[in-house]
């Protein structure tokens, strides 16, 4: 993908990275996406701690 971008292939690297996401393919996540994850639409997921998904009681 990096050889997409620099080549002047940004969009094109953006479709096939999120592709690779979907297909599960990728086995690093880029920084934007650490450590949260991403949202069903790919973009990053926001901050959440395990109290939030648990209940914290």
């Amino acid at each position: 993908m990096s050889d997409l971008c620099r080549i002047g292939q940004d969009e094109e690297a953006r479709r096939l990275e999120r592709r690779a996401l979907d297909a599960g393919a990728l086995r690093e996540l880029s920084a934007a996406l650490k450590p949260y994850g991403r949202e069903p639409d790919g973009t990053p997921a926001r901050a959440w701690t395990w109290e939030e998904l648990v209940g914290g009681d």
